[in-house]
């Protein structure tokens, strides 16, 4: 019989019967982390309703955490929340970052059999890969290329995904006439690739009131070797710092994203190395394969 129970949480609910499950067995209880909720209902409530309206959701998913046997976590974000409201604060735990099977990222790399992106001469490529949601800084991607429009039209927004705001965002990209910003929808993994194969910036743009920490596209950018302009602060922010894989800018704020992607328009021997050291990292210490 498994000695072990492990649920990813969320759901709540079915992470709750989970735990009890694995008590009434004798066998040990894992909460795998992977977002944090209600946390994530809270951007979208006004402060004061959010806190009375989420409060039962939360005193709920702080038990789960304490009556778990073990916490894993994609982020040490996520786990630090968890084990703050343990009673046992040395229960054991881990930090499993999603990461990237490489063997099967360098398989399509090498092959570039994708002919759906073709970059035009002097083209800088700037690219966003994910949700188009709430949670990320999308409108901000929109509203710097338009303030490069006009002076550096080879500066092109690639924005690949599907989500709630994506015809928000493309209303937005064509009343602005913005032909620099193409939204390629949902891409198989050949085309996705050959997308950051080819691109010199991968966006990690989040909004400020996210719970976000570690999202699966700084994956794919790393693996692609393509330096990051990202807005989360904490974790990951410290990775960029610490590791010189890519630069910050202030979410929401079109300026100073706008200045990121000038630095590494204007220094192609910085993007480079940040590429490179990004590739290193992964290969380091996110590869499925080698973490797993």
């Amino acid at each position: 019989m498994c000695n072990k129970v492990m649920k990813s949480c969320p759901p709540l609910l079915s992470a709750k019967i989970s735990i009890k499950i694995a008590k009434k067995l004798g066998v040990v209880s894992v909460i795998d982390i992977r977002v944090l909720w209600p946390e994530s209902f809270e951007m979208i409530l006004p402060s004061k309703i959010g806190k009375v309206f989420l409060w039962p959701l939360r005193k709920f998913s702080d038990s789960i955490y304490d009556s778990s046997d073990a916490l894993v976590a994609v982020s040490q974000t996520y786990l630090e929340r968890a084990i703050s409201v343990c009673i046992d604060k040395s229960k054991p735990s881990l930090v499993l970052h999603l990461g990237i099977d490489l063997a099967h990222f360098d398989n399509f790399y090498r092959k570039g059999s994708s002919t759906l992106f073709k970059k035009g001469k002097d083209e800088f490529w700037v690219t966003y890969i994910g949700t188009i949601g709430t949670s990320y800084d999308i409108e901000t991607v929109l509203n710097c290329a338009k303030l490069l429009k006009d002076s550096h039209p080879n500066i092109r927004f690639f924005i690949a995904g599907e989500g709630p705001n994506l015809s928000k965002m493309k209303k937005i990209a064509l009343e602005n006439n913005l032909k620099s910003c193409e939204f390629t929808g949902w891409l198989n993994i050949d085309a996705l690739v050959s997308l950051l194969k080819q691109s010199d910036v991968g966006l990690n743009t989040i909004v400020y009131k996210s719970k976000v920490s570690f999202p699966n596209k700084v994956f794919d950018y790393m693996a692609a070797g393509v330096p990051i302009i990202n807005s989360i602060s904490g974790e990951f922010e410290n990775l960029i710092t610490s590791e010189n894989i890519g630069l910050q800018y202030f979410s929401q704020n079109e300026d100073s994203l706008r200045k990121a992607i000038f630095h590494l328009y204007n220094h192609p021997e910085e993007r480079k190395i940040m590429g490179i050291n990004a590739r290193k990292l992964v290969e380091d210490k996110f590869d499925r394969n080698k973490i797993t």
